[in-house]
């Protein structure tokens, strides 16, 4: 996914966003995988300069932020995203079950 985004990136002239683009991605595909045990396909469109990625699953359930430690090794994706992204959110899947948790960079 992230040497396609890279690539995608360079298409439009925006390889600035794709360091931040690439770890968000891989934060959310992750995070489709592990919680829900689903399919994930990804989305991209980058249009007047802005980003967007929506990546896709079969589950309902919204992703939420839990509160972590300094210790802890997981938990910290929402609030990665919440801190790189422009915005972010979650929407419900345009068709069938699921949903897209989406991020934009400008």
């Amino acid at each position: 996914m992230r040497s396609s985004l890279r690539l995608a990136l360079q298409q439009h002239g925006r390889l600035d966003l794709a360091d931040t683009a690439c770890l968000l991605v891989t934060e959310l595909v992750t995070n489709g995988v592990v919680h829900t045990k689903s399919p994930v396909t990804v989305d991209l469109s980058c249009r007047s300069r802005v980003l967007r990625v929506d990546v896709h699953d079969t589950s309902p359930e919204v992703p939420a932020r839990v509160n972590t430690g300094w210790e802890d090794e997981s938990g910290r994706g929402l609030t990665l995203i919440d801190s790189c992204a422009r915005a972010w959110g979650v929407r419900p899947a345009a068709q069938g079950p699921g949903k897209a948790v989406w991020f934009t960079l400008h």
